[in-house]
C-alpha cells in the first residue's frame, strides 16, 4: 500500500471468506470500517471525463452484483459501469512527485466504477449495491444545487 488507497481505489483491507459445507462467500473488509462500507461516494465532476455525473466506486463488485441508484426517493434503475481512474486514486496518485515515498506508482483504470446523472434540482441520491449472495450495502449523498 501506498496510502489509504490501492490504485482503483478500493481502502486498505482484506477478503473475508465465510464458509459453511459448500457454501462459500466472501466480502471485502476495509481496514477501521464497519462490514457494510462497499463503496465510496463521489460528487458530480469528480470525474473529469463525465463533469455531470456522480461516481460510485464498489470495490468488491463482480458481475454477480447489481448497483442502483435513487434520487429523492424515487427508484432510477442500475447505474452505468464504466471503465475509468478512480478520483481519489488520481488525487493521491498523478504526479511526477506523487505518491512519496514510491514516485512510479499511478492510478489504475477499473472496472468497478458506476455513474449516474442526478437532476439539478435533486437534493438526495442513494447507492445500493446488492452482491451476489443478496447483501446490500448503501450509501447516501446529499447535493448541493448552486
Amino acid at each position: 500500500w501506498t496510502g489509504p488507497i490501492c490504485l482503483d481505489g478500493t481502502p486498505n483491507g482484506f477478503t473475508v471468506v465465510e464458509v459453511s459445507g459448500r457454501d462459500v462467500r466472501w466480502r471485502y473488509q476495509s481496514v477501521g470500517e464497519a462490514p457494510d462500507h462497499q463503496m465510496r461516494l463521489y460528487a458530480r465532476g469528480s470525474d473529469s471525463a463525465a463533469p455531470d455525473e456522480l461516481v460510485a466506486n464498489v470495490w468488491a463488485w463482480d458481475p454477480s452484483w447489481t448497483v442502483t441508484w435513487s434520487e429523492d426517493g424515487a427508484p432510477r434503475g442500475a447505474m452505468a459501469r464504466r471503465m475509468s481512474l478512480d478520483p481519489m486514486s488520481v488525487q493521491l496518485h498523478t504526479g511526477s512527485e506523487k505518491p512519496l515515498p514510491h514516485t512510479w506508482v499511478d492510478p489504475v483504470p477499473t472496472q468497478h466504477l458506476f455513474y449516474a446523472t442526478p437532476s439539478r434540482e435533486a437534493r438526495e441520491v442513494i447507492i445500493e449495491a446488492r452482491d451476489g449472495w443478496g447483501r446490500v450495502y448503501r450509501e447516501r449523498m446529499g447535493l448541493r444545487n448552486d
